[in-house]
């Protein structure tokens, strides 16, 4: 079976044409700044932010998209897995570990002391093995926060990399089953997978369940409906004139009232929504083809906030705390995290 029975030409040909992705992950990386900075400094934001579970909501619902599309375009499955690893892990293993030996000079314990506790060790292999949940912190770091993990960001990168670990598997079944019905069956297991670790942590308040929630079986739900709109481009493209205006609409009467159904169909709503302002709105393709720096910008950025909050800046003046903050993580993403840096060098290996 070839590509084009999950994509046709016309499809391929429409999403070479240009779009606005980068132009909207800039929006909603910076949008995740000034939420994690009113939830560090247990503020509030004069001016609308979206909430995190929107960002990442639309974080996923691209990769969703984009991912698929990647692998659709080149099924090497070694080469697959070397551009996904190049493109998560050296960024990734970076910032982990710069952490773990910087943030050594903001702890209240001594260096040798720091250096000494198991905490620090516990932190740096389980968050280098992307189990960030096992140990968030690291000794005597943050300890006077109104949060005291080190970086509340990296739960994302779990997820992902499991669902980079599913894209081939994925599209082997659309490719060799119908693609309706596995599309919906997967949608459906993910909001089966919702319903009953909601209904788990409802009933015991156990936080491994709500926990639990949070992985790739929870947020499927929004992986998928970037990947459905990928299938059916053709069908959005064709109707987007009444599917985004109907899109927009059912989510914000989720957004408003969020309750039974709704619930479920906001990551289709949402991911119209998304996809079809990335291909509509010409003017955001200015950015294509540019360096795109989200990725780093949203490893960064939490520890840069923990430590401004660590100082009491934001106690002085929280506008010149979070514009502190906020330039600070891109001088450090252009700088230190920059793609040039860290990408590049292992782009270019044999």
């Amino acid at each position: 079976m070839t590509r084009k029975e999950i994509l046709t030409q016309s499809a391929i040909n429409r999403i070479r044409q240009g779009n606005g992705f980068d132009a909207i992950r800039y929006f909603f990386a910076f949008a995740l700044i000034a939420f994690h900075f009113t939830v560090a400094t247990g503020t509030t934001c004069p001016w609308y932010v979206p909430g995190g579970d929107k960002v990442v909501m639309a974080f996923f619902v691209i990769a969703g998209f984009l991912v698929v599309y990647s692998y659709l375009r080149n099924d090497n499955l070694k080469h697959y897995v070397r551009q996904r690893c190049v493109r998560i892990l050296p960024a990734y293993v970076f910032v982990v570990v710069a952490a773990f030996l910087f943030l050594s000079l903001v702890s209240s314990f001594s260096i040798s002391r720091y250096f000494s506790h198991p905490q620090a060790y516990k932190y740096l292999v389980s968050n280098l093995l992307m189990l960030n949940f096992l140990e968030p912190d690291l000794p005597g770091v943050f300890t006077a926060n109104p949060l005291q993990c080190v970086n509340g960001s990296l739960w994302y990168i779990k997820v992902i990399v499991m669902f980079y670990i599913a894209v081939p598997v994925i599209v082997w079944m659309l490719r060799r089953m119908n693609k309706a019905l596995v599309l919906t069956l997967l949608y459906a297991a993910s909001v089966a997978y919702i319903v009953v670790f909601d209904h788990l942590y409802e009933s015991t308040g156990n936080i491994l369940y709500w926990q639990l929630q949070h992985q790739l079986g929870g947020n499927m739900i929004y992986l998928l409906s970037g990947t459905i709109m990928l299938v059916y481009f053709d069908c959005l493209i064709r109707h987007i004139k009444w599917i985004l205006p109907l899109a927009l609409i059912l989510f914000i009467a989720y957004d408003q009232f969020g309750v039974g159904p709704l619930r479920h169909v906001a990551p289709l709503s949402f991911a119209a929504v998304i996809i079809g302002i990335a291909f509509v709105c010409k003017p955001l393709f200015a950015l294509r083809g540019k360096t795109n720096n989200t990725y780093s910008l949203f490893l960064i950025h939490f520890p840069v906030i923990q430590i401004v909050v660590h100082f009491g800046w934001h106690q002085q003046s929280m506008l010149f705390a979070f514009c502190l903050a906020l330039l600070a993580t891109i001088a450090l993403s252009l700088s230190i995290l920059s793609h040039h840096l860290i990408e590049k060098p292992f782009l270019h290996k044999p």
